[in-house]
């Protein structure tokens, strides 16, 4: 459908600097990190957050574009601390983070990624809720993502003992466990739950 002119007519010129942006994110959901290399030579900020609360992180873990994300990683300084604080933002429509965007698509190598970046793994995988209560474990074992789950658990350092117990076991605010979500949704991967031993065996039923 052809906007109608009095609508061209109330539509802004985009600036220089949001053209670059909207290039930016659109490099970063299509894996292009030469352009995106490019356009940070160029002034774009790696560590942007939009409107709705998605950054670059977002855009690529969404996409499963590990390289973008690597990317990410590569800056440093006041950026890099820009890039870090956005692993644990929150978009706006499901309150997801990029290692939830991530896991929901079953995206190891970006969580992989991703956790190569953060200072804070304890806040920006495992604190941080969606706007179901979820951490990004509930997402991937919802969705059965096998490998995602395994990336997931290895964020956690070993001999971690009840502090590692009590991230895998938090429920969210229908007051259920990841491992419960996955039995729920049918998920037969749930012995994938093992990889990490006796940690999440002992998960109580609901």
């Amino acid at each position: 459908m052809e906007a109608s002119s009095e609508e061209d007519e109330d539509d802004e010129p985009l600036s220089q600097e949001e053209r670059l942006a909207l290039s930016a994110f659109a490099c970063a959901e299509r894996g292009d990190a030469a352009e995106l290399r490019r356009l940070a030579g160029r002034g774009v900020e790696l560590g942007m957050v939009d409107e709705g609360g998605c950054s670059l992180a977002h855009e690529a873990a969404a996409g499963g574009q590990a390289g973008v994300v690597r990317l990410l990683g590569e800056t440093t300084g006041d950026v890099l601390q820009r890039v870090r604080a956005t692993l644990g933002a929150q978009e706006a429509e499901l309150g997801w983070t990029p290692f939830h965007a991530a896991a929901s698509q079953g995206h190891a190598e970006c969580i992989e990624a991703l956790a190569q970046i953060t200072d804070d793994p304890a806040t920006s995988i495992w604190l941080t809720r969606d706007r179901e209560g979820g951490t990004p474990l509930h997402v991937a074992a919802m969705a059965g993502h096998v490998t995602a789950v395994r990336a997931l658990l290895a964020t956690l350092p070993e001999g971690a003992g009840e502090g590692a117990w009590s991230a895998v076991a938090a429920r969210d605010h229908s007051d259920l466990t990841a491992l419960h979500s996955a039995i729920i949704e049918g998920r037969a991967e749930v012995n994938f739950f093992q990889t990490r031993g006796s940690l999440c065996t002992n998960t109580p039923a609901h």
